[in-house]
């Protein structure tokens, strides 16, 4: 869970990108909040991803796919994002790093629950 931070590079799109997680509403499912770029500019994305051996899969609207797994060292998350388009497919790289841990927070409602990092 947390934050984490790197890039997405490939031959139709390299930028930098963000990943924020949190637990999903179903056993072996996350939330994840995307954010490609920076600024204005960035493009932001939530998905429900699935947990599925050693990799977390987040489908796209246009049918690709995001999926990442830790690497050998549990350092990091690298992994792939996969687009259609009418003509082709395209694939770009992804490896990121953890950026910070999640946190609890008071809800007014009850215990405390998982909320998105504050930002630095």
């Amino acid at each position: 869970m947390g934050a984490w931070q790197g890039r997405v590079s490939g031959a139709t799109m390299a930028a930098p990108m963000e990943v924020t997680f949190s637990d999903g509403i179903r056993p072996s499912t996350v939330f994840a909040y995307f954010i490609f770029g920076v600024g204005e500019e960035a493009s932001r994305l939530r998905r429900l991803g699935s947990l599925a051996a050693d990799q977390i899969v987040f489908v796209l609207a246009d049918g690709g796919k995001i999926t990442l797994r830790l690497d050998a060292t549990g350092q990091r998350l690298v992994g792939s994002v996969v687009q259609h388009t009418a003509d082709r497919e395209s694939v770009s790289s992804v490896e990121l790093v953890r950026l910070r841990d999640a946190f609890l927070a008071p809800s007014a409602s009850g215990p405390p629950t998982q909320s998105h990092p504050v930002a630095r």
